[in-house]
Order: structure tokens, then C-alpha cells, then sequence
């Protein structure tokens, strides 16, 4: 599943957008989950949080109180791997959005066919490369960057993800149910991952 966000002051512009994704993403037969903000401070903020990780996010330049350059420099400070996607009428902004390193940039009014192409192209470029790690816990879906983790560890039938910026007192934060040899099938191949075995039955690690 892509998890995307939506960040446009204009909610008209924002639904339009959303339509548009579920329409492209039905045809092409992916799944998909929308979110929508109405202000970069909220997403940035969202963005923040482990448990809200974006593969997408579409995002106007315009808006008021922090636009979309300093919603993108706050996204791109956090050094997740997402796909920054302009949707704007305001071309003049070109050469500041390049220090973002925008996918790619859309012209308001939104042409559908140009839309797609790059929905289809963004679908691809993710496809190539093995951004997040998505676990379920408590019924919620959880991504978390490849880049934050340092190992996972087994505990019983529990799975416990240990991040470099996670706070120890937080021990429930990236947990899930799941067996280490399922969990190593699902991880990049090497020399990025090595196992390490454990002398004790109840708990093994593996370090990526």
C-alpha cells in the first residue's frame, strides 16, 4: 500500500488532487491511502512521527503561514525517503524548489493525462527501491525509513524494532507480532543485512 499526503490550503484543490489518485490508482489496480492538510505546519508535524510516514506527498507552494518550500525543507530535514510532487500554478518558484529535490512538478489547472503519467512514474521509482519497512500493530499501519533502523530484535512472538533515534522508554512504540525468518525474506538483500544468531531461545536479533 502507498501511503500519500496532500498538503493545499485550497480544499477544493486538495479533494480534486485526492480523486484524482484514487481514480489512477483503481486503474492501475494499487492500493493506496490519502491523507489531507490544509497547512505544511501539520504535515511537517505529522510527517514527524513514526508511525506517519509518506511515499508521496503532493504539495502546493502558496499557502499561508509556511508554505510549500519551507514545508518541503522541514520534510526533507527529517531525512525521509519520500517523493516530493509540486502541484502549483506559480511556476516562478522553479529555481527554489530544486534545494528540495522535487519528483516533479505539476501546473494548476491539473491536466488528468499529465497526472497520471507521473502517478505512474512515482509508482516506479518507489517500486525500485526499498524505501520504508511497514508493519500492522493494534489493527494500525506503521512505516518507518530504512535509514532509522538499527536492528530488529525477537522477543517471544514479538518483533521489536530498535530505531537510532527511538527513545528507550518508548518500548512499545515499534512492536509487532511476526517470526524472524518470515521477517528476513522481507528486508533488502546483502550485504545490507546480516544476521546475527542468538544462544538464547526466546530472544534473536537482526542488524540492517
Amino acid at each position: 500500500m502507498l501511503t500519500i499526503a496532500i498538503c493545499d490550503d485550497d480544499r477544493a484543490a486538495a479533494d480534486t488532487i485526492e480523486s484524482l489518485l484514487r481514480e489512477c490508482a483503481a486503474e492501475e489496480n494499487i492500493e493506496i491511502n490519502c491523507e489531507a492538510f490544509y497547512n505544511g505546519a501539520a504535515l511537517a508535524e505529522t510527517a514527524a512521527e513514526q508511525a506517519a510516514c509518506f511515499d508521496i506527498v503532493y504539495l502546493d507552494i502558496e499557502m499561508d503561514s509556511m508554505n510549500g518550500i519551507q514545508t518541503a525543507r522541514a520534510l526533507r530535514k527529517q531525512d525521509l525517503p519520500l517523493l516530493l510532487i509540486y502541484v502549483s500554478g506559480h511556476e516562478e518558484y522553479l529555481k527554489e524548489l530544486f534545494a528540495t529535490e522535487p519528483f516533479r512538478f505539476l501546473s494548476k489547472p491539473i491536466d488528468r493525462e499529465e497526472f497520471r503519467r507521473v502517478f505512474i512514474d512515482a509508482c516506479r521509482r518507489l517500486k525500485s527501491r526499498a524505501g520504508y519497512f511497514s508493519y500492522t500493530y493494534n489493527k494500525t499501519l506503521h512505516k518507518i525509513p530504512f535509514s532509522r533502523i538499527s536492528y530488529f530484535e525477537s522477543r517471544g512472538r514479538r518483533l521489536c524494532i530498535h530505531t537510532a533515534c527511538g527513545n528507550p522508554e518508548d518500548k512499545d512504540m515499534n512492536v509487532f507480532y511476526g517470526k524472524m525468518n518470515v521477517l528476513e525474506h522481507r528486508l533488502p538483500p546483502p550485504p545490507d543485512v546480516v544476521f546475527c544468531g542468538s544462544t538464547s531461545p526466546f530472544s534473536s536479533i537482526l542488524i540492517i
